[in-house]
């Protein structure tokens, strides 16, 4: 049975607090015209889109030869829907990272995060390297969420009033280096690097060096709570 479409919307009320991720007024990306010549076979692209939709993808678009070529959209979504990233926006660190790294805020990939975090001052988790940070092997624990405990750090991740202090309490659990791990931790302690080394929230950053030159249009990240920090491992 093809679920409820709904279900792919996070409610709106979810992302309250919210802030936003200034976006820019030119068009993102430019579209093929109707009356071009087509340069990729209608019957690709239909079995692309095809195995795209049999799996519920809300957005599939192709850009060949520096224009849109073709789009297609779940029932319900069009271009301008907002969608949920999810971990997608883990990407968005790793880009806006070399920003500042260009700019000199953070002076090398392979500086200790101690560096930035002085929470971590004289402890084995502050010698973990920001390289490690984007590479995802820092060492650090999944967070756990005990059942679904409103005390683990699995739903303080997500629901909790302070995401800083809740990512600060990951444990080290191997060498770091030592074992890659997607993990959600890792993206929320460069978002904090990002905040320290530029002076910026990541939202406010996102927004400034990526975002609004490239054309997309806002969005939005949420908050731990009103004049809050930024949640950005997910969901923007």
């Amino acid at each position: 049975d093809q679920p409820d479409q709904a279900a792919f919307r996070q409610p709106q009320d979810w992302y309250n607090p919210m802030i936003l991720v200034d976006g820019g007024n030119q068009p993102y990306l430019p579209r093929a015209d109707k009356d071009e010549a087509p340069t990729i076979a209608g019957d690709a692209l239909k079995v692309a889109t095809d195995w795209a939709m049999e799996r519920e993808t809300q957005a599939f678009i192709v850009y060949h030869q520096g224009k849109i070529r073709h789009e297609a959209y779940m029932d319900g979504f069009h271009d301008t829907s907002p969608i949920s990233s999810h971990s997608w926006v883990k990407t968005l660190h790793g880009i806006v990272t070399g920003f500042a790294v260009a700019d000199g805020d953070i002076a090398s990939l392979d500086d200790p995060i101690e560096n930035y975090l002085h929470e971590w001052k004289d402890d084995p988790r502050g010698q973990i390297t920001v390289r490690q940070v984007l590479e995802n092997r820092t060492g650090l624990a999944a967070p756990f969420d005990n059942q679904g405990q409103p005390w683990s750090q699995g739903i303080q991740s997500v629901e909790g009033a302070d995401i800083w202090g809740t990512t600060l309490l990951t444990p080290l659990e191997k060498e770091p280096g030592s074992a890659f791990a997607h993990n959600n931790p890792n993206t929320q302690l460069l978002g904090m690097i990002l905040h320290r080394a530029t002076g910026k929230n990541f939202a406010a950053y996102l927004g400034e060096k990526l975002w609004k030159p490239m054309g997309a249009q806002r969005g939005a990240l949420r908050k731990d709570g009103n004049g809050g920090n930024v949640i950005s491992y997910c969901c923007f």
